[in-house]
């Protein structure tokens, strides 16, 4: 049993999660390994542009969540299920750049956001995304087509099953 300590360290670690899969996804690090095969460091390392250092690390926090593997006998990277998911479902790693791109520096700033404006404003130059981006979603959205079309394929994505279904997220 992890206890109340364990827990809460554990919730407040969270963020090494989020950053490890926002690197995986920002450098399509999955793209760079065969869907039915393994690859060494030094070539994921060579066809991402991550230092290889850095991507072992990335990758070794990824493995803690089954976003990726590794082969002990090789010593390359493989991939599990998630990391197939990213290379050959373009809704599925839109979702997840939406959320670690952008929903993820918003989020940190909610609590600045809410002291700068107070906690009542509706008004969308008054958000934490506002906060990050100098505009409010739909501009940012509007201004940079690639984000735009990332977030409508997100939202595609979430709505095709009913685990992601609006009614579920009512205190937001």
């Amino acid at each position: 049993m992890r206890g109340p300590i364990g827990m809460t360290i554990d919730i407040a670690f969270n963020w090494t999660d989020l950053l490890s899969l926002r690197v995986l996804h920002h450098y399509k690090i999955a793209h760079a390994v065969p869907l039915d095969g393994e690859v060494s460091y030094e070539e994921i390392a060579q066809k991402t542009g991550l230092r290889e250092d850095l991507l072992f690390c990335y990758l070794r926090m990824g493995m803690s969540n089954h976003i990726s593997d590794e082969n002990p006998k090789t010593g390359h990277v493989r991939h599990t299920a998630a990391s197939r998911l990213l290379v050959t479902s373009t809704g599925f790693a839109d979702a997840v750049g939406l959320e670690t791109e952008e929903f993820v520096s918003a989020g940190s700033k909610a609590t600045r956001a809410s002291d700068k404006w107070g906690q009542e404003t509706n008004e969308p130059y008054q958000s934490s995304f506002a906060l990050v981006n100098q505009a409010p979603i739909f501009e940012v959205l509007a201004k940079h087509p690639d984000r735009g079309l990332r977030f409508g394929s997100a939202m595609q994505f979430f709505t095709v099953d009913d685990a992601w279904d609006l009614r579920h997220a009512q205190c937001f």
